[in-house]
């Protein structure tokens, strides 16, 4: 995990590492990874272009050399995804996430978390559209797994519940 505050170092050494990597003239799956991590980088710094522009490269790579339901590519599509929303892009939001979630049904079990991951990031994304019925059923399906697979006191079960409960909030007072 990146500390806040060695962001910048973080950013340098991964540009470096991509700059060997690329030296040695071929788009590998090392390649893919330093992008992707590059771009975990500039989202948290806030440089959602620089982010996005890293993860989609990282995607083109991944599309190429792995097979079509990898998980990396899911990986991949979720953290596209991630930027889209931030930048209040959701209808592209909403694409990457569900291209994300189709390659997940077919390599996990229905209620494995990694599924649940899945059905709250579009809630969020359904939730920030005002498509409030469709974020109510996937916060409910994120719960039910959580609570199945994780238990009632997990972190994630938490905020799925929390997340839920904010939007019938919201719901009840008409915004």
């Amino acid at each position: 995990m990146i500390k806040k505050g060695s962001l910048s170092e973080a950013e340098q050494r991964h540009q470096q590492a991509l700059t060997i990597y690329l030296q040695q003239g071929q788009e590998t799956l090392q390649v893919a990874a330093c992008l992707n991590d590059l771009g975990m980088v500039y989202r948290k710094r806030e440089r959602f272009l620089e982010a996005e522009t890293v993860y989609l490269r990282s995607l083109a790579i991944r599309e190429k050399l792995l097979r079509a339901n990898d998980p990396l590519i899911s990986e991949s599509l979720n953290n596209i995804a991630v930027v889209y929303r931030f930048q209040g892009k959701y209808p592209q939001a909403e694409e990457y996430y569900l291209r994300s979630l189709h390659i997940k049904e077919q390599i996990y079990e229905s209620d494995h978390p990694h599924m649940a991951t899945s059905y709250n990031n579009l809630a969020q994304v359904y939730e920030n559209q005002g498509k409030y019925s469709e974020a109510c059923s996937y916060y409910q399906k994120a719960i039910e797994i959580c609570e199945r697979r994780l238990g009632p006191d997990h972190p994630h079960t938490k905020i799925s519940k929390t997340s839920y409960e904010n939007l019938l909030k919201k719901m009840n007072r008409g915004t």
